[in-house]
Parts: C-alpha cells; structure tokens; sequence
C-alpha cells in the first residue's frame, strides 16, 4: 500500500449575502475570480458578482477577511479578477466599475485605486517592479501603473494590444519571467 501525500481538500466559496440583497439578482453573489495569496500560502481570496471580496483560510475552512468597496454591494462593481503580489500581501483586484483597486491584506482595507474608461478585466502586480501594477481593460489597452503616484497621473504606458468585439477588448494577462501574455476578444493572444 503507498501513501499519497499530496493535499487532497474540497472548499465551497458560498454566497455569504442573503437572497434578494442585490435588487434584480436573487441569486447573485457567485464567486468570479480567486486568487492564492503567495505570501501566505494557506490564503485563497475569493472575489465576487456583488463587488465582495473574500479571504478563507484553506486549512481551518474559515472566512477571515469580508469587505466591500466604498458603496457596498453591487453588481456594477463586480471582481472581475484578482492577483496577489508574490512577496508582499497586497492584491490588486479589477471590477466591472471601472477601477482597478488594490487591497492590503493585513490592515484588511482598500488603499488605492485607479480608474479606467472601461470594465477592468485583469490585474497583476508587476514581478519585476514592487512599485507596477498591470491592468487589461475591455477598451484593449495594456496599462502599466505607478503605484507611488496614485493621487496623480499615474499611467507610465499603455499599449493598444486588443481590438474591441462585442463590447469587449483584453481579458487576460499573464506575466513569466521576461514574458507577457494577453488574450482578447479579437481572438488574438500576443505575447510581448
């Protein structure tokens, strides 16, 4: 007989939200995007249809941080995904309002954010700079973000990489070492 030592677990992220908190969606509050946070490896957030944003804890299957945004509960602020810097525990999430927020975990707050001309479909802390965030957007562009310079202009690049069909531009981005990944709506994948 061999022993598996792999960790084998099942974890439900549950709708905490009562039915009918969320005007026309009885059934709203899905989880729609999670994220492991790297620097605190039994961490996995959970971001949500109502804007929630959620972190359990995998191996005691407890809930320890819960929050809104500033307006609470909305599905116009939806998370559309999120991203754990490696090192630090900051996260940066993207919502459907519009904004790109980033989240410090151990004051449990919402510290920054920035704001886009379309839903902000993904977000990543940049890996080579503790001081970039990266954002995708449905209007194509790739945005690179100064994190010191929130209360300012704080685009330092942004590249068109994605037309728009349907209404909608890049939806993903994925960083490999000195590699980047995007995938859009036009079908296309660059990788730069």
């Amino acid at each position: 007989e061999t022993s598996d030592s792999r960790m084998q677990a099942s974890f439900v992220l549950k709708s905490p939200l009562p039915k009918g908190t969320l005007g026309p969606f009885p059934e709203a509050d899905l989880p729609s995007c999670t994220a492991w946070v790297p620097a605190l490896t039994s961490q996995l957030l959970g971001g949500y249809t109502s804007a929630r944003v959620s972190v359990f804890d995998v191996r005691h299957g407890t809930q320890v941080l819960d929050l809104f945004p500033e307006g609470g509960a909305s599905s116009a602020a939806a998370v559309t995904s999120a991203r754990a810097q490696q090192l630090s525990q900051l996260v940066a999430t993207g919502h459907a309002d519009h904004k790109a927020r980033l989240l410090d975990l151990p004051s449990g707050r919402f510290v920054g954010q920035v704001k886009h001309p379309d839903c902000v479909t993904a977000v990543m802390l940049d890996p080579t700079n503790a001081h970039g965030l990266l954002t995708g957007c449905h209007d194509g562009l790739l945005r690179v973000f100064d994190l010191r310079r929130l209360g300012e202009p704080a685009v330092v690049q942004q590249m068109e990489l994605h037309l728009r069909k349907y209404g909608e531009g890049l939806h993903s981005l994925q960083v490999a070492g000195r590699l980047m990944t995007t995938g859009g709506a036009d079908g296309n994948i660059n990788i730069l």
